[in-house]
């Protein structure tokens, strides 16, 4: 009967794979479609709460007496917690929102929402999955040009 070892064994040594170009976008795609249905605005935004936005200027009174607001028209950057999305920090009550409201808004979204988010989904799942086995040959291609040029073991497509 042969004697077992009772060495240390070698560990296996794992190469990094790097960065997947394709699972990015897909991730990114499926992030765009959960913020949008649930704070109204794209990924960057929802966390971290820097929005495009028109600014208000002044007031003006309107034909039939009322108050109407009036904008400029040069878009503006920044935080806007007037505004009809949600983003992380009015979660946390920044901006003088109370975040009992906005996480409220947050599940009307989610019941109004959740149909159309569903479907989104499963489309962009079911479109990188057939992609990815359609473009294969030529996803390796582009692989192999990556590696030749050095940045191969960083990026992958």
């Amino acid at each position: 009967m042969a004697r077992k070892r009772k060495g240390r064994k070698t560990q296996r040594r794992r190469r990094s794979q790097g960065i997947n170009l394709v699972n990015a976008g897909e991730l990114y795609l499926q992030t765009a479609i959960l913020t949008r249905g649930l704070g109204g605005t794209n990924p960057l935004s929802f966390f971290t709460g820097v929005e495009a936005f028109n600014k208000q200027t002044g007031t003006q009174t309107g034909v039939k007496g009322n108050t109407v607001p009036v904008y400029s028209r040069d878009i503006s950057y920044g935080y806007n917690p007037s505004g009809a999305s949600i983003t992380v920090p009015e979660l946390f009550g920044a901006g003088g929102v109370s975040a009992t409201q906005a996480q409220a808004q947050l599940y009307e979204n989610f019941k109004s929402n959740w149909f159309s988010m569903t479907v989104q989904t499963v489309a962009v799942r079911a479109g990188f999955a057939i992609g990815k086995k359609l473009l294969s040959k030529q996803r390796t291609f582009v692989n192999k040009g990556l590696k030749m040029t050095g940045i191969g073991s960083m990026v992958k497509v």
